[in-house]
Formats: structure tokens, C-alpha cells, sequence
């Protein structure tokens, strides 16, 4: 062989060498990225075999005193030596708050004859947790803990109640599912010898409806989309890469999810990926190019600021895995796409606060206290008729604008008026006292002398017709809870509130919002609640007392009012503020102006109310015998 063709040879075998290694090495540079297998140190002992010393006893053919048979360690076999002495005792199972709300559940009250223990009301419960495609539930009120729980062993109840969603996304509850719902109310109610009190059929279907609208018109779900740059990845390697990052393995294949901060609830993220790989027989050779990571922002709460952890999350993984981030589309987002979709995130979040349905809450003691009381939860409730929304319209019609002038004829015409025309916004209670507040004052950025000078002002609405009356004016009515609105004034989110004077002093704003028109335009009600039960069980005595009261509580109230709002106008006044006072002739103007307004509100309510006006008329006339 000549020296030529030895070097083709050598050449030839060269060039075969690096097109097999240049092979080899693309091949493992865009093979699947696997999970990184830990192995214990060099070194290390190898694993002790751990024996349970009450159970398993001495190993057969141990020399006692043998150094490897010493006495175990307690410590290291887990096992409390204080426990292991003490008698076996069963263990309480922790507590469980229920989950039911009267701002988005239909409730029944259910009432036993005598203690329930907590084996008979699990053996009474309903073969299926839905009614039609909403979920169903029951839970009783511990009598040892006095805390709403769905029923458990060794627990003893005597009340209970039964609830169903009045919405999700399937719709609204309808008047078929009501019917199934209280057919399975009243099959364990029956099981348990206890009493329902079931709620009207027409209100509750027609409260369904109208929050499946809300919810509807405010519902989001953000998913990204991650994708492999060059090699892809297995699931192993998928999990090992979230892991660090709270992630943890879900109820479905292929899906991680981030837990919330607090117990039962939703998760905070979603981490998915093809579920046919993950319950392959061998997952580590598949091969996946991306993953979606989903927020669905109703179930997450604001306080935990879902979407910038959503960010910084997508950024981590994606510098980890090397991948990118894309929309649903696969086209790259880039970082200036996210700044808008924030901005919007958190007017929906502020429209969620105002409706008291806060993202991922379990919603304010506030909207509870009605169901409370009633349920026999707490004895005595004081709260506010307006939330949850909808849930006393009768009462709240003395909210409408322009409907009262003072505190004090508001607080006497509510308390004349509770027993015919009032009395059934409150089931199941004793009403001690109702009050009303001094109507609102409306506190700007800019001055106004009139409220035509609102006209495309950005101004905070607290409850739905005030709002429908900016509407009317050309003002751009904001809806946020008061605990915002010195922070979204701070920021130029509004330009004007509109709010009693009482609240200005307790949330400072009339440090940012320093002028003041006195148009008295709407005002908040209240009441003082007591169980029926509890209050029929009170000696006679007790009882009138608590009846007697009831004169000298308006006269109190009704002080307190003013007290409250002349200690926030002083505070307004020593800021340097300017207070001008609508004249009472171009109040009355607005009154008429609003007139429209006022009677499309009671025209609608009337739809689940049909008295609503005759309860309005009298309202007016009442009035005019205290102002």
C-alpha cells in the first residue's frame, strides 16, 4: 500500500471518527433532559434498618449488649417516648372552617331536635356532593369548637346547613336544580329528625342569575405558554426544575400546581404538560417541547400578587430550562407585553373588592354576620343591610340618592317601618335597632360648587345606584372598597368620592381630597341583630328590657352620627379645606333630575320584589313626618 493511499485511510477513518462523535454529541445535546439522579455522599454509612422496639422486638440471635444491638434511638426512629407510654388515644382530626357563603351559596338552616353525632349526619349525607352542575355541601356547627366543618367522626352537632353554588362556570343555578337541591336538603334533614327552613325558590334562582352575570363579565384566566430553545425535556426533569419553586405534584397527570399561602384553597399557579407522558410506562424517555403555566384569577387571592408571581416564576424556569416564554400562539413575549395585562389585572381585581367578592378570599366577616346570627353561630350581629349585595333589598331601598335629609329621621322611619314592610330582609332574627348615617357629602380633587361640575370626573361610587347616578350626571363612576381609596387617589385613580363624612375622618381622606360639597346625596344603614332562638329562650324580664330599649338606641345612634361627622368636617376644616353646602332648593332640583334613576332601580328590583314601590312610597311618606 503506498504512502497515498495509507494517508486516505487515516484520513477517511479521521472524518468517520468525528461524523460519528458529531453525532453522538448532537444527539445528546437534543435528547430530553432528564431529572439529575442524587446519590448519597462517599463515605456515608449505609442506611440503618429501622425496627419499631413495641413491635418487632429483639432481632433472633442477637448477643444482648452487642454494640450494633444497642438500645435504639428514639430519635431516629421517630417515635415520641412520652407518646409510646401514654394510652392510645384516638387523635382529633384538624379543624376544618366550612367553606360555605351566603354571597355565593343558596343556605338552608337545618335545626336538630337533639345532639347529631358526627357518624349518623356522614351516614345521612347524599350519595353525590352536586346538585345538576353545581356543587352541593353540608356542614355542621361543632359544638365543642362552636365552627361551621363539614361533619367528621366523634364530633356532635346540633345545627346544621345545607348549601349549593349559586353559580360557576356552567351557569346559573336554575329552578330544576333548586328542586334537587332541596330534595337532598330535606332527605337529610329527614335522616337526622331535624328541621329546614328553605329560602324562596324565585329569589334565590334570581340571585343566581344575577351573580353569574357579574362573574361572567369579571371572570380571567391568564395561561403562557413555555417552550423548549433546543433540547426538550422529560417529566422527571419538568418537576426537578419546579420543585424549587414551591411546586408540587397535582391530582391530575402531568399538571404541578403552587399552593396558596393559606389552607383549602386554590392553587396559586398551574404548571401542565402532556398527561399521556406522564402516565407513560417509561415518562423519562419522553420527549416534551413545552409546558403552560395558567393563573385563574378569581381563585387567587390579590394579597399574594398572583401575576408578579407568576413573572418571576415564568423568568426562573425559563433561565432553568432554557426555554422561552410565548402567548397560547407561540409567538415570544417579550417583557413590555406583560405591563398592560398588570394594569388590567388590577381594575379587575378592584371591580372583585367592590362587589365583596375579592379574588381567592374567603370573603369578609362582614357579609357573613346576617347567616351568623341567624344560624346561631354568634347571638347578636351588627352589620350592614348592603352586603352581601342583594341579600336585604328591602331595607336598602332607604339607601336610594336623595332619599333622606337627616340621620334622625332615617334611623325613626327604618324602626316604624321594620315590622310590615322590612321584617322579611331578616329571618330567623330579633331586630334590636336599626340606624341610618347622615347622607353623603361628595370630596373632590378639584372644587365644585355643584354636582354637573362631576361631569367626566373619575369618581369612587359605593354602591350601584350612586353609580347609576354619576352615570346620569356624565361623572365616571369607580367601584373600590374604602380601604382603597386613599392609595388609588394618592395614584390619580379617582378624582372624587362619594361617602358620608364619618368614614372621610377614619380613612384620611381629606388629606388628599381637599374640597367638600355637602349635596347629601345617599347614606349606609345598619342593623343590631339576635338569634330568634336565642332571644325566645330569654326570661320575660330580659326580654322587655331588651324591647324597651329600642327608643332610647335611635336617640343614641343618631348622636353618634353627628359626633362622628363633625369631628371629621373639624379635622377637613383645620387642613385648610373647603366645605360649600348644596342649598337646599338645588338639592331638591337633583332629587327631581334623579328621579329616572331612582325608578329604573326600583323597577328592577321589583322583578324578585314585587312591593318594592309600595315599600318606597311609604319610605318617602315616613320621612316626611321625622325631617
Amino acid at each position: 500500500m503506498s504512502s497515498f493511499q495509507t494517508a486516505l485511510v487515516i484520513i477517511g477513518a479521521i472524518v468517520l471518527i468525528v461524523v460519528v462523535a458529531y453525532n453522538a454529541w448532537n444527539n445528546h445535546r437534543n435528547a430530553p433532559r432528564r431529572a439529575r439522579q442524587t446519590a448519597a455522599g462517599a463515605g456515608e454509612p449505609a442506611e440503618r434498618v429501622r425496627r419499631d422496639p413495641l413491635l418487632d422486638g429483639a432481632i433472633p440471635g442477637a448477643v444482648p449488649g452487642d454494640a450494633d444491638e444497642a438500645e435504639p434511638d428514639l430519635h431516629e426512629l421517630h417515635i415520641d417516648p412520652v407518646a409510646a407510654a401514654a394510652p392510645h388515644e384516638a387523635v382529633a382530626p384538624p379543624p376544618q372552617r366550612g367553606a360555605l357563603d351566603a354571597l355565593i351559596d343558596a343556605l338552608v338552616p337545618i335545626a336538630a331536635d337533639q345532639l347529631v353525632s358526627g357518624d349518623a349526619a356522614l351516614a345521612a349525607l347524599p350519595a353525590t356532593r352536586r346538585v345538576g352542575s353545581k356543587p352541593f355541601a353540608v356542614e355542621g356547627l361543632n359544638e365543642a369548637t362552636q365552627q361551621w366543618e363539614g361533619p367528621h367522626p366523634g364530633a356532635r352537632y346540633r345545627r346544621f346547613q345545607a348549601g349549593v353554588q349559586l353559580a360557576n362556570r356552567l351557569g346559573a343555578l336554575n329552578e330544576i336544580e333548586f328542586s334537587e337541591f332541596v330534595a337532598k336538603a330535606q332527605a337529610f334533614a329527614d335522616a337526622i329528625n331535624a328541621a329546614p327552613e328553605f329560602p324562596d325558590m324565585l329569589h334565590e334562582v334570581a340571585r343566581a342569575r344575577e351573580l353569574d352575570q357579574f362573574a361572567s363579565a369579571h371572570d380571567a384566566q391568564l395561561t403562557f405558554v413555555m417552550r423548549a430553545r433546543q433540547a426538550a425535556w422529560s417529566p422527571g426533569y419538568i418537576q426537578q426544575s419546579a420543585a424549587p419553586l414551591g411546586f408540587v405534584v397535582g391530582a391530575m397527570p402531568g399538571r404541578l400546581v403552587l399552593p396558596a399561602q393559606g389552607p383549602g384553597l386554590p392553587p396559586l399557579l398551574t404548571l401542565a404538560y402532556d398527561a399521556q407522558a406522564a402516565m407513560s410506562d417509561e415518562p423519562e424517555r419522553s420527549a416534551l417541547r413545552e409546558v403552560s403555566l395558567a393563573l385563574d384569577v378569581p381563585q387567587a387571592a390579590r394579597g399574594e400578587q398572583p401575576f408578579a408571581r407568576l413573572r418571576e416564576v415564568a423568568g426562573q424556569l425559563c433561565e432553568a430550562m432554557d426555554g422561552v416564554l410565548c402567548d397560547p400562539d407561540g409567538q415570544p413575549l417579550p417583557a413590555m407585553a406583560m405591563e398592560p395585562i398588570a394594569v388590567d389585572l388590577e381594575q379587575l381585581y378592584d371591580q372583585l373588592d367592590e362587589r365583596e367578592l375579592s379574588a381567592g378570599s374567603a370573603l369578609g366577616d362582614a357579609t357573613k354576620q346576617f347567616d351568623q346570627v341567624r344560624t346561631g353561630v354568634v347571638d347578636v350581629a351588627v352589620s350592614i343591610p348592603a352586603i352581601p349585595r342583594g341579600r336585604h333589598p328591602r331595607t336598602t331601598l332607604m339607601e336610594l340618592p336623595f332619599t333622606i335629609k337627616t340621620s334622625a329621621g332615617g334611623t325613626k322611619a327604618l324602626m316604624d317601618l321594620y315590622d310590615k314592610y322590612l321584617k322579611a330582609d331578616y329571618p330567623g332574627t330579633v331586630m334590636l335597632n336599626m340606624t341610618i348615617t347622615e347622607p353623603s357629602a361628595v370630596h373632590t380633587r378639584n372644587p365644585i360648587t355643584d354636582l354637573d361640575q362631576l361631569k367626566g370626573v373619575r369618581t369612587r361610587a359605593p354602591t350601584s345606584s350612586v353609580t347609576a347616578m354619576l352615570n346620569a350626571i356624565g361623572a365616571t363612576p369607580v367601584g373600590m372598597p374604602p380601604t382603597q381609596i386613599y392609595e388609588s387617589a394618592e395614584r390619580g385613580v379617582i378624582d372624587g368620592n362619594v361617602m358620608p363624612w364619618g368614614p372621610v375622618g377614619a380613612f384620611k381622606v381629606y388629606e388628599i381630597f381637599k374640597n367638600h360639597l355637602n349635596a347629601r346625596i345617599d347614606a349606609v344603614a345598619m342593623y343590631t341583630l339576635m338569634n330568634e332562638n336565642r332571644y325566645n329562650s330569654l326570661p320575660p324580664d330580659i326580654r322587655k328590657v331588651i324591647d324597651d330599649s329600642r327608643p332610647y338606641l335611635v336617640d343614641i345612634w343618631t348622636k353618634l352620627w353627628k359626633e362622628t361627622d363633625a369631628a371629621a368636617i373639624e379635622m377637613a376644616r383645620k387642613a385648610g379645606n373647603k366645605i360649600v353646602d348644596l342649598p337646599d332648593a338645588r338639592r331638591d332640583e337633583w332629587r327631581t333630575k334623579m328621579k329616572p334613576v331612582v325608578d329604573q332601580y326600583i323597577d328592577e328590583q321589583a322583578k324578585t320584589v314585587p312591593n318594592s314601590r309600595e315599600i318606597y312610597d311609604a319610605m318617602v311618606t315616613t320621612l316626611k313626618k321625622y325631617e
